[in-house]
């Protein structure tokens, strides 16, 4: 079984999970798509790929001729065929990504390709390619946030979905203005100081998400919140606060989100990046905004 998705963060927790599966059965395996694509590059030439230093020209050579590397390794036997393939995010999928996949499958007389996508976290721009003739069921059940965090995420991404029946109700998300980067910065730290020492919880239940990277956020040169140090890898956190952008933290989640940068003016804070950084929120959601951040108009 091949476990699939675009996030590069998202591939490295998937691929954790299921290592810790104990299978005496087929094997499972979890990566991204340009890591698949990496993989098949090297077992037909012992090489990496050549992509682009310029981030146009790199966006191309993903959506265009990376998925040609991944076929010729098909074609020629390269990566053993998979029973069933699993994609995750598949509205961040290129179109030509879905044919090449389906050469992966070991032949049989059933489709063993299942997608899981949501239109509304689409935010790069790409537009949401799966393909139309699959036959879709609906999910609309909410079992990641508590009612209240549902509540907003149901608006911001126009989505019928109504919490599972066991999910607590929490409290409202808590909006505060967004204030100048220094001023940010001291309302984030006491923020978190009072998330650790008061209501008790652990850092590692906290993350940090801003549009930009940190350099371009109100966290430029910041090596910790709170007293506690600024981590920026999922994977390696221990004692500390994670600081990432909404688009490199699509598909994962966290007990406590803290939305920072928030303007809703920013093509980087469309509606589409607040739903997917509002669902993030497991039990706690706190936005730092600058106007309506919850305004659902584009």
């Amino acid at each position: 079984v091949l476990l699939l998705c675009f996030n590069r963060r998202l591939g490295e927790h998937l691929a954790a999970t299921v290592a810790d599966f104990e299978l005496d059965g087929p094997e499972i395996k979890a990566t991204t798509f340009h890591r698949l694509c990496a993989s098949a590059s090297y077992a037909l030439t012992r090489s990496g790929l050549l992509v682009p230093d310029d981030k146009d020209d790199a966006v191309r050579y993903w959506k265009d001729e990376a998925p040609l590397v991944l076929l010729e390794a098909i074609a020629a036997k390269k990566l053993a065929p998979y029973d069933a393939i699993v994609v995750d995010e598949g509205q961040d999928f290129a179109p030509s990504w879905w044919e090449v996949l389906e050469e992966l499958l070991a032949p049989c007389d059933c489709p063993r390709l299942l997608a899981f996508y949501d239109p509304s976290q689409e935010i790069f721009g790409r537009g949401c390619w799966v393909p139309e003739a699959w036959p879709v069921i609906r999910l609309k059940r909410n079992f990641r946030n508590t009612r209240q965090i549902a509540e907003v995420v149901k608006t911001l991404g126009n989505v019928d979905m109504e919490p599972a029946p066991r999910c607590p109700e929490g409290t409202p998300p808590e909006t505060r203005p967004l204030e100048s980067p220094s001023r940010t910065r001291k309302r984030l730290s006491e923020l978190v100081h009072n998330l650790v020492h008061k209501e008790r919880l652990e850092p590692d239940q906290i993350v940090v998400l801003t549009p930009h990277t940190r350099p371009s956020s109100c966290l430029a040169d910041q090596t910790e919140l709170g007293s506690f140090p600024l981590a920026d890898d999922p994977g390696n956190r221990d004692r500390a606060v994670l600081h990432t952008t909404i688009g490199a933290f699509k598909g994962l989640e966290s007990d406590v989100i803290i939305l920072t940068d928030v303007d809703p003016t920013d093509p980087r804070c469309d509606r589409n990046a607040r739903y997917v950084a509002a669902s993030r929120a497991r039990h706690l959601l706190y936005v730092f905004a600058r106007g309506e951040w919850k305004a659902v108009a584009r």
